[in-house]
């Protein structure tokens, strides 16, 4: 009894506590709380500071996603970047675009575009990038908005009507899976 008692005065007089680092950590809010210096947005994500804009865990929820079309790696509006592997992925959204079926193993980022914005793709890895205007996964195979796709060395440059904007990471080799880094620059 006297240890215990020792050990209880101990905590007591000595205080004790608990400091945590939550910054560099992606978490979900969906009691709407989320831990000190994060706000919780509209998408149930904790992101950092008081801004709580759709733009604004762009890079929390990049991580995050699925990259399909029901869970795309969210793009700034401003435009922004996004790096990957397609090593292991299915292939779930098929398109055609430029005279080839885009059906390989893939990966869907979504931007959301004002009127008259023009859109502006860059690829560098062995993979392709083309623009849709609504996600639709397989079987349905969508055109591409402008019938072209960005190739590495080659960029595309679309002006898809206002609003989302889906960027698919494809290629028309079902068997090709590679690393890729995704540009994107609105103008």
């Amino acid at each position: 009894m006297p240890r215990s008692l020792a050990v209880c005065a101990a905590i007591f007089l000595g205080g004790c506590f608990f400091e945590a680092d939550y910054a560099g950590g992606s978490y979900t809010c969906n009691d709407g709380r989320c831990p000190s210096g994060l706000t919780c947005n509209a998408d149930r994500r904790c992101v950092l500071g008081g801004d709580a804009g759709p733009d604004a865990d762009a890079a929390i929820d990049a991580p995050l996603a699925a990259l399909t079309c029901a869970d795309p790696g969210r793009i700034a509006s401003a435009g922004g970047g996004a790096s990957g592997t397609t090593v292991g992925r299915l292939a779930t959204v098929s398109s055609v675009c430029g005279g080839f079926v885009m059906n390989g193993r893939d990966a869907v980022y979504r931007i959301d575009l004002a009127a008259g914005q023009q859109l502006l793709v860059a690829i560098e890895g062995g993979r392709k990038a083309y623009v849709l205007a609504s996600c639709q996964p397989v079987p349905a195979t969508p055109a591409c908005v402008g019938n072209a796709r960005a190739t590495m060395g080659n960029p595309l440059s679309v002006m898809p009507a206002a609003g989302p904007s889906f960027v698919i990471v494809d290629d028309e080799n079902p068997a090709n899976e590679s690393t890729y880094v995704l540009t994107l620059t609105v103008n």
